[in-house]
């Protein structure tokens, strides 16, 4: 038996590593095809830095499949939609990669101060209220480096975008082992989190989404670890910056976090009643000061998503918030939408089928108290918040990378797969969508 396991694992590292060299090697091969000095030197550079973390194997297995879907995503917008950038349209990765930063560094150079100055004159007056000046910085930067090492590429903040999804996947991994010092679920929490399909196709565009949700995570896993060290306490300080320059409401959110972390998980249900009221009163109170931003803020994006989602995803964001909001939190388990219209609509429908699927393992982790409090909480507070804002496709990073951690350690931790409960809680899902879909079709 033994000698059968491990036949396995050598098969199992042979197939990994022949995988590699052919990742790699059509990505090199690409590469030079294009042409592009400073995408090839973006490319080498993340795969060298890939190494320094620990299961180099693994983080080069992963971090070519990144820099391979980018590559193909690439190519495929611009042979099925005219263009390399999202959809074939000018979209959010256009923008930022071309119309709010080209010229930038020629104009000003490197200094971020003249940011405002710009966005100002490309956006006709409005570039003022832009609202992620610092990831246009990021790609002003990115733009200044590509020039300076054979002309600026496309691919390169993709690259850096995958870089970060490989961080992400890391930390994630590390708070799983922080908790349950185990290294399959640690492992299988880090594979979970890249490859699964909208982290990976999100990452693969340049969207501000992937470095948002890996300062999340790691200032999570940051403040379980080293919240008594003076120097990650400074380090956490400049991400909270970042991210207020990056999406003002995630850097509230992650304030709140930093503070829910700052008391320990033994703490909060010995004085569990006093936590809720403390919870309730700091939330009347922000309710209070900022009613008419928050007001604005959800009305913004109740127009926004009733005009954006075609068919019945508007109908369910026309639902007045009093009675839509268990519809938009049931909503956002099938988003992205299941559908085979184009080939990333049918690759990213294998992520909403795991969703739906996998659902009953994250219910059931709300009520293990092996789960810290903490963690739980803290998916609960970014997952509704999406629900009642945004809830796109890009968004759902911001929660997935906790789902992922509480999925996996339910799923592995419960004996029975297919039990009672679990059919009841899955049928419980799509009743509760199918009476969401009626409520919203007929109010």
């Amino acid at each position: 038996m033994k000698a059968l396991i491990n036949n396995y694992k050598l098969i199992r590292g042979d197939l990994k590593s022949s995988f590699i060299i052919v990742l790699f090697s059509l990505n090199i091969s690409y590469l030079i095809y294009l042409g592009s000095s400073s995408a090839f030197c973006f490319f080498i550079f993340f795969s060298i830095l890939s190494l320094f973390y620990s299961g180099r194997n693994n983080n080069l297995l992963l971090i070519n499949i990144g820099f391979f879907t980018s590559i193909f995503f690439y190519e495929y917008w611009d042979i099925f939609y005219g263009s390399h950038y999202f959809g074939g349209h000018l979209s959010d990765d256009y923008n930022f990669d071309v119309r709010w930063t080209k010229g930038y560094h020629n104009k000003y150079g490197i200094n971020p101060i003249y940011i405002f100055k710009h966005l100002y004159l490309v956006e006709g007056g409005s570039g003022v209220l832009h609202n992620s000046i610092g990831y246009v910085y990021i790609n002003v930067f990115l733009r200044y480096i590509g020039d300076f090492i054979g002309g600026h590429h496309t691919l390169n903040p993709r690259f850096l975008n995958v870089f970060f999804l490989f961080q992400l996947s890391v930390y994630s991994g590390k708070i799983a082992e922080y908790y349950w010092k185990n290294k399959k679920i640690k492992n299988t929490v880090k594979y979970v989190v890249f490859l699964f399909p909208v982290m990976l196709f999100n990452s693969a565009h340049i969207f501000r989404d992937t470095l948002i949700s890996l300062i999340l995570v790691y200032t999570f896993y940051g403040y379980l670890k080293y919240k008594r060290n003076a120097l990650f306490i400074a380090f956490s300080l400049i991400l909270f910056f970042l991210l207020f320059y990056l999406r003002k409401a995630n850097a509230v959110i992650l304030l709140f976090t930093i503070l829910l972390l700052l008391v320990s998980e033994k703490k909060i249900k010995q004085y569990f009643s006093l936590s809720i009221v403390t919870f309730v009163v700091l939330s009347i109170l922000t309710v209070s000061i900022f009613s008419d931003e928050i007001l604005t803020l959800i009305n913004r994006y109740t127009e926004m998503n009733s005009e954006r989602f075609s068919g019945i995803g508007g109908k369910f964001f026309s639902l007045p918030i009093h009675i839509g909001f268990i519809p938009r939190l049931t909503f956002l388990i099938f988003v992205p939408a299941i559908g085979i219209g184009s080939f990333y609509q049918f690759i990213l429908s294998f992520g909403t089928i795991s969703q739906i699927l996998f659902f009953p393992f994250l219910f059931f982790s709300f009520w293990n108290n092996k789960i810290d409090l903490r963690l739980r909480i803290t998916f609960i507070i970014y997952f509704v918040g999406v629900a009642l804002s945004t809830a796109t496709f890009r968004h759902v990073m911001m929660y997935l990378p906790f789902a992922v951690i509480l999925v996996v350690y339910q799923f592995n931790s419960t004996k029975i797969r297919l039990s009672k409960n679990y059919i009841y809680t899955l049928a419980a899902l799509i009743i509760t969508f199918i009476f969401s879909v009626v409520l919203a079709l007929v109010f």
